[in-house]
């Protein structure tokens, strides 16, 4: 059988509930000195990225701009693992749940994000409870930790 779907998404000119104006938001994953800062910035179309101040370009030398950007804010732990420097490499605590912001039309709409088991599908909900429901075309998922990410 087919996968469930992830996200839920709107009809053409469907109103996005508790968006806020928001133009930009940068998120910092670390504060060792190789954290570089993500920025998603609103073009009119997309949200275009730059990581250290510098545009994600693709293949093509297009800056990538994703229709949505779904920033998940989750609690990190040790995963027993170690990089080559002996260091603990962190690991996201993928089931739970807490709070998340949904940048789409051009705007920020806080939500909650749940995930009750593995095999579940993350659920993205507005402060009414209701499914947050995205601009069709490509989102992408970034992972915070708690307080990683400001608006601009």
């Amino acid at each position: 059988a087919p996968p469930p779907p992830l996200f839920h998404y709107r009809a053409e000119g469907e109103e996005v509930p508790h968006l806020e104006p928001v133009t930009a938001v940068r998120i910092v994953y670390g504060t060792s000195a190789g954290s570089a800062p993500v920025e998603y910035r609103w073009n009119g179309e997309g949200w275009a990225r730059t990581q250290a101040g510098t545009p994600h370009v693709d293949a093509d030398g297009v800056q990538v701009a994703p229709a949505n950007v779904i920033i998940q804010f989750t609690p990190y732990h040790g995963s027993g693992v170690a990089d080559q420097f002996g260091n603990d490499i962190p690991e996201a605590a993928l089931v739970g749940e807490g709070d998340a912001w949904i940048l789409t039309a051009g705007g920020l709409v806080p939500a909650r994000w749940s995930k009750p088991s593995l095999e579940a599908v993350t659920t993205y909900t507005d402060a009414d409870g209701n499914p947050v429901k995205l601009r069709p075309g490509r989102t992408w998922v970034a992972l915070p930790p708690p307080g990683g990410a400001t608006k601009l």
